[in-house]
């Protein structure tokens, strides 16, 4: 059974691209969301086994619930990815159970390699 991904907006650079790299991990074909608020609406219906998120566009009550829907999920894992490095918010992120961070638009071996990480901790 393939896996699920959501991507957020742009967050994991262009769209052929990013769905490239996830297919070679056995994802099916990526579910988008425009916005953060549309992806949080997803995630409390549905389980994605990786989510993509522009960390930088989640303003702190979407970092908090988007905290809470991770953790409900016990094998949905995320990135976030923002336009540069910033020590504050990536700490936030990681804080707020974000797994991996990439600058975006991430480059296919960055996302393929964060990609990889992630599901060697996933249940067969």
């Amino acid at each position: 059974m393939p896996r699920n991904a959501l991507i957020v907006g742009d967050a994991a650079g262009p769209e052929p691209v990013a769905a490239g790299v996830l297919k070679r991990f056995g994802f099916a074909p990526p579910s988008r969301a425009s916005t953060v608020e549309e992806s949080l609406s997803l995630l409390r219906h549905d389980h994605f086994d990786l989510v993509v998120v522009p960390l930088h566009e989640l303003a702190p009550l979407q970092l908090a619930e988007l905290d809470q829907l991770i953790r409900r999920e016990r094998f949905s894992f995320v990135i976030g990815t923002a336009p540069r490095s910033d020590p504050e918010l990536i700490v936030r992120g990681l804080r707020a159970g974000i797994h991996e961070f990439l600058v975006s638009p991430p480059d296919p071996s960055e996302l393929a390699g964060a990609v990889d990480r992630l599901m060697r901790r996933a249940p067969a």
